[in-house]
């Protein structure tokens, strides 16, 4: 996405507010007194909290997208990318943890439509991004058949959305790092066992 430094400077600060203060404390009231400059100014860049929430969405779905297609033009086995995924997505929350104060607050977004459009977006899109890559695994006999491409993903997504949000309750306390890495060799050894025992004949 391309962004003013101002806008990005808005986004920032919107999500350093968010870490703060939580969703309710992102105001262009507070937004003002953090940047240094009017609340006109800020309205100048955008129209409303909404949009600077759309905003973070958007950049969130841009980046996630873009790893998806980084690791279906690699040539590389499917643990490997899986590997792969978890690793670029865990060092995004640890980079920038506010960012699941707003990915992750979706029961806030209920009466906002156009947000809660774009979280399901991330979802779907990560699903069906993911399924293509267990798929193309599980033609190549790398990883196990037993279960269908979507409902690998729907397991190893949602187990890491799950591992994210408890995180992101606790106030970023808990382990995010060893639990996440449990869960990538948890699923990457399950599923490397069952992609062998395709390949035997009886």
């Amino acid at each position: 996405m391309n962004l003013t430094k101002r806008q990005n400077e808005i986004i920032e600060k919107s999500l350093e507010l968010i870490s703060k203060n939580g969703i309710q404390g992102l105001t262009i009231k507070n937004l003002s007194k953090e940047i240094g400059i009017s609340e006109p100014a800020i309205y100048r860049h955008f129209e409303n909290k909404s949009k600077i929430l759309k905003t973070i969405l958007l950049i969130f779905k841009f980046q996630i997208d873009k790893t998806f297609y980084k690791l279906n033009n690699l040539n590389l086995e499917t643990k490997s990318k899986i590997d792969m995924f978890f690793t670029i997505h865990l060092e995004k929350f640890l980079n920038s943890p506010h960012i699941s104060s707003v990915i992750f607050s979706e029961e806030l977004f209920i009466n906002e439509p156009e947000l809660s459009i774009i979280i399901n977006e991330i979802m779907k899109t990560s699903i069906n991004n993911m399924s293509k890559i267990i798929k193309k695994g599980q033609e190549k006999n790398e990883i196990c058949k037993e279960l269908t491409p979507e409902d690998l993903s729907i397991i190893m997504l949602g187990s890491l959305r799950l591992l994210i949000k408890d995180w992101y309750l606790s106030g970023f306390q808990s382990n995010l790092k060893e639990k996440v890495n449990n869960l990538k060799n948890t699923i990457i050894k399950i599923i490397g066992e069952k992609g062998e025992n395709n390949g035997r004949k009886d």
